[in-house]
C-alpha cells in the first residue's frame, strides 16, 4: 500500500527551465514536500499535440497524493518548444530525456534512486528508447508500450502505405487527401505529426514515423524493470505491446488496461513493488 501524501488535486506546478543544448526546455516541477527529505520522482514525457501540463491530470496529480514528485517537459516537438522555438521531434530522445535527468539529480528533494520514467502515447516509445541507452531509471512505465510508430497516428491502410513505400507519392498524396476529408480524427493526426516532425507533406510525416521504431537489439539493451501498459481499444498499436514485452529481458509486467483510473491504479500497485514502497 503507497503512502499517501496532503498535496491537493489544484496544487500549482513549479515552473523550471531544463538546459537543453545551448537553451533550455520549459518544464514544470512540483514538489510533495518542498524542503523535505528526498523523495521518489516520477518524470513525465508526452508525446505530440499536447503540451506537458496535460501530464499533471493523466498521472500527476495522483502521483503527488502518493507521496511521488512530479516532473513534466515540453521536449522537441511537443508545446513550447515547438509552438516558441520551432524544434520538431526527434527519434534518439535518450539526448532529450538524459539533459531532463541530469536537472532532476540537482534538486534535493529529489531521490536520484527512484525515479520513474512514464511515457504516454509516443512518449511510450520515446522512453523505452531513452532507457536503452541510459539506465537511471528506478522504473521505467510505457503507456503506450510499442515497437514501432510508423504509420500508427493515423493508421495507414495498407494499400496507401504501399504507395508511400513505393515512392509513389502522385498517387499516394490525393488519397491521404481524401481520407483527411472523411475523417476528422486522421486529419488531426496528419496535420499535427507535420507539424511536430517538421514536415511539409503528409507522405512525409508518414515516413519519418518509421524513425520511431525499436529493434530488438534496442530492446534488448533495457535493463531497467519495466511496466507496459495496452490500451484494449487501440486497434492501431495491436500486438505491439505484447511484442514488446516479449523481446525484453529485463523484469517486464505486461497489462492490458481500459480506462484512465486502471492504469493509475495499475503504475502505483507496480511501483510499490518496483521500488519497495
Amino acid at each position: 500500500m503507497t503512502q499517501q501524501s496532503s498535496v491537493r488535486d489544484d496544487e500549482l506546478l513549479g515552473a523550471v527551465n531544463i538546459p537543453y543544448e545551448g537553451g533550455s526546455m520549459p518544464g514544470y516541477l512540483s514538489l510533495v514536500d518542498p524542503g523535505g527529505p528526498p523523495r521518489p520522482t516520477v518524470i513525465y514525457t508526452n508525446g505530440f499535440g499536447e503540451r506537458c501540463e496535460n501530464g499533471y491530470s493523466v498521472i500527476g496529480a495522483a502521483a503527488l497524493r502518493r507521496g511521488y514528485n512530479f516532473l513534466t517537459y515540453d521536449g522537441p516537438g511537443q508545446g513550447a518548444m515547438l509552438r516558441d522555438h520551432r524544434a520538431t521531434m526527434r527519434p534518439d530522445w535518450e539526448n532529450v530525456l538524459g539533459p531532463v535527468v541530469d536537472h532532476a539529480s540537482t534538486v534535493p528533494e529529489i531521490d536520484d534512486g527512484a525515479v520513474v520514467q512514464f511515457g504516454h502515447g509516443l512518449g511510450g516509445y520515446l522512453v523505452a528508447r531513452y532507457a536503452a541507452n541510459d539506465h537511471r531509471a528506478a522504473a521505467v512505465v510505457c503507456n503506450d508500450g510499442m515497437t514501432t510508430f510508423y504509420a500508427s497516428c493515423p493508421h495507414i491502410p495498407e494499400p496507401i502505405l504501399e504507395l508511400i513505400e513505393d515512392g509513389r507519392d502522385d498517387e499516394a498524396t490525393p488519397l491521404l487527401d481524401a481520407l483527411m476529408q472523411e475523417d476528422p480524427r486522421v486529419r488531426w493526426g496528419l496535420t499535427t505529426g507535420q507539424r511536430a516532425f517538421g514536415d511539409p507533406t503528409a507522405v512525409g510525416y508518414v515516413r519519418r514515423t518509421a524513425d520511431y521504431t525499436l529493434t530488438a537489439a534496442d530492446i534488448r539493451r533495457i535493463t531497467t524493470p519495466v511496466l507496459v501498459l495496452e490500451s484494449r481499444d487501440d486497434a492501431s498499436l495491436a500486438g505491439q505491446a505484447a511484442n514488446f514485452a516479449r523481446a525484453m529481458t529485463a523484469p517486464v509486467h505486461h497489462v492490458v488496461v481500459r480506462d484512465a483510473d486502471v492504469v493509475r491504479e495499475t503504475v502505483f500497485d507496480y511501483l510499490a513493488t518496483a521500488l519497495h514502497r
